[in-house]
């Protein structure tokens, strides 16, 4: 026996409240889930310490950016990788790397990270710039390392945490 045409407009704003439904109680576990991974994971802190000239050649040098990272978590935390680039005040890259080496950082306490910037030589000339003009009214240059810092095997998977120091440094010569 053929189904009325209400029959069939009921039946379909049934699915659809069904439908409706299952979004919104989706929507509601991934807000719960969104809760609980913030509760399982906090992002750690990132704070400049100085930078080191390390050596110069004819063709560039190696700067040593040093930063402290704090770990807020009750777990530790293991650093994977970490991709930079040195900045002046100005915004001109001066030079930057990939750091594959792991970092470990305890529960709830610091680690030093020290990032080797492989810098041509018109880089050193520019950070070298920053420095002169910094030296007239401080005696230092500001710096900024833009990058990333992928972290293994957190209780919510592997993160990436946006790496964005600034910081005020005098190249010492190491």
């Amino acid at each position: 026996m053929p189904s009325s045409p209400s029959g069939l407009r009921s039946a379909r704003a049934a699915s659809v409240g069904l439908v409706v439904a299952g979004l919104g109680v989706a929507g509601l576990a991934a807000a719960g889930c969104r809760a609980a991974v913030d509760r399982a994971f906090q992002r750690p802190t990132v704070t400049f310490s100085g930078a080191t000239l390390r050596g110069v050649s004819p063709t560039g040098g190696t700067i040593d950016v040093v930063a402290v990272v704090h770990n807020p978590n009750p777990y530790p935390l293991r650093a994977a990788r970490v991709r930079y680039h040195l900045l002046t005040a100005d915004s001109a890259e001066v030079g930057g790397g990939e750091a594959t080496d792991s970092l470990a950082v305890a529960a709830r306490d610091s680690a030093t990270l020290v990032l080797p910037v492989t810098v041509p030589l018109a880089g050193l000339l520019r950070a070298g710039v920053g420095v002169l003009s910094g030296a007239a009214t401080t005696g230092d240059a500001e710096y900024r390392v833009l990058g990333d810092v992928v972290l293994a095997h957190t209780p919510v998977g592997d993160v990436t945490v946006p790496l964005d120091v600034r910081g005020r440094a005098a190249l010492a010569r190491r």
